[in-house]
């Protein structure tokens, strides 16, 4: 997880981007919203790359619940597909998506 973290970020600032939040993407996201082993690894990983991120989870999901232990940002919806905002900041203001 960590390692894909890493990647993403040199990839948003290769492109003068920087990365606001991790939500973890499909089996995995829904997954870490019942596995707190799962939740506990990606927590980790955020803490360790950078505590400022914010973390998306399902509302009342294990992934929540290790998040707010570790004193990480969170931000939750209540299902798995109400819509959510991005928050990617650009330097330049011109990055694809993050006015969505």
């Amino acid at each position: 997880m960590l390692q894909q973290i890493s990647a993403l970020a040199g990839i948003a600032q290769a492109n003068d981007c920087e990365m606001a939040h991790v939500k973890a993407h499909g089996a995995l996201y829904n997954q870490a919203a019942k596995e707190r082993i799962l939740a506990d690894a990606i927590v980790r990983a955020v803490k360790r790359f950078d505590r400022e991120l914010i973390l998306y989870g399902l509302a009342g999901s294990q992934l929540i619940a290790a998040g707010l232990e570790a004193g990480l940002r969170w931000r939750a919806r209540d299902s798995p597909t109400a819509p959510m905002k991005a928050t990617a900041a650009c330097a330049h203001g011109s990055c694809r998506g993050a006015d969505r």
